[in-house]
């Protein structure tokens, strides 16, 4: 079965094609990590190819609520790097851990800060009237720099990789979505160039701190339920600009309205984004395709992982033998069901 294969992400082999993707347990003190999440952690691992820890924030200013892990600063890392001791201690498993500000989607009564974005305006899911102060070119590179420490910080706490939040409503993905960016400076949305800027600038300074060798994804968020919003053919026209800034992996989900698609249920409900974005790698040379036929040594190829409505074992393995993706993050399944993945590699 496709989905029992091993895949390379850059220089890391993953034992599989099943992905615990991340999901808030919202169970900290202060952002720092707790025993029971250690544990909780530490149950995921074993069979999973790919554990992604859930959102961690940059800085204080981009924390999403209550209850969310800091890698903001050093004194987080002990606490991480317990997680990941515990993950690598039960088998197989790899640890990702995704870098986030939550944007104009901040809780200012959280955070005690006032809300930033790309552009004054009210976010589609906030719940509060403030408008986010539209920030100038000057705090923009400020905060790509919380970024590369935190990438930093992930690198010590012995992460196998980071993954750079860009979905859901939050802050990177607030220049991706035009509901959200009415800017029209060079990190506007006047070109696919410009709506991509930060992430690019994002991946390669956190590149060049990390080293050639440390993978590093990005969770692009491919479809927004706006009239105006992000649609998969701008996911497959963003995809080469991500690849060719250093990204390892694409990780296909929703956009500025979140991870569910309303109307739909269905395994793999965002697969029309995540099949637009493999076809456009393959096309500019970054394609799993290729690498498969050659061995894996064609250029530098880069899966995407495709989340949503995937329940069973068969139903992730039919995505995969579709082409719709290269790994199937499995998620309320295996919060259900914390032997899912072994159940899975159990299958003939």
């Amino acid at each position: 079965m496709l989905y029992k294969k091993p895949v390379k992400v850059r220089n890391l082999i993953l034992a599989n094609r099943i992905v615990r993707p991340p999901m808030a347990t919202r169970g900290t003190k202060d952002g720092i990590v707790q025993p029971e999440q250690v544990e909780y952690y530490r149950k995921t691992a074993g069979y999973t190819g790919l554990v992604i820890l859930e959102h961690c924030y940059v800085n204080i200013e981009g924390k999403a609520g209550e209850g969310m892990i800091s890698i903001a600063d050093d004194s987080t890392i002990p606490g991480l790097r317990k997680i990941t001791d515990a993950v690598h201690g039960e088998g197989v498993t790899k640890i990702f851990v995704q870098i986030n500000h939550a944007g104009s989607a901040a809780f200012p009564e959280v955070t005690g800060l006032p809300l930033v974005g790309p552009s004054a305006v009210r976010h589609p899911r906030a719940k509060t009237e403030e408008l986010p102060h539209a920030l100038t070119e000057d705090e923009i590179i400020e905060r790509e720099e919380w970024f590369v420490r935190a990438a930093l910080r992930a690198k010590e706490a012995g992460f196998d990789g980071v993954e750079v939040h860009s979905a859901h409503g939050y802050f990177l993905n607030e220049f991706f979505s035009p509901v959200t960016n009415h800017r029209t400076d060079r990190y506007g949305c006047g070109t696919m160039e410009d709506r991509m800027r930060i992430h690019c600038e994002v991946l390669q300074k956190i590149r060049k701190a990390v080293g050639e060798d440390y993978p590093i994804a990005i969770r692009l968020g491919c479809l927004d339920s706006d009239e105006h919003g992000t649609t998969p053919a701008d996911a497959a026209e963003a995809a080469p600009y991500l690849a060719a800034a250093g990204a390892d992996l694409i990780d296909v989900t929703g956009g500025v309205w979140g991870y569910i698609r309303e109307g739909h249920t269905e395994p793999g409900y965002y697969s029309a984004a995540s099949m637009a974005v493999k076809e456009a790698l393959e096309r500019a040379g970054y394609g799993m395709r290729a690498a498969a036929a050659e061995g894996q040594e064609a250029g530098r190829p880069i899966p995407v992982i495709l989340t949503g409505g995937v329940k069973t074992p068969a139903e992730a393995e039919k995505l995969l033998q579709e082409n719709a993706a290269d790994l199937i993050g499995v998620g309320r399944a295996m919060l259900a069901d914390e032997e899912w993945t072994k159940k899975a590699m159990e299958t003939v």
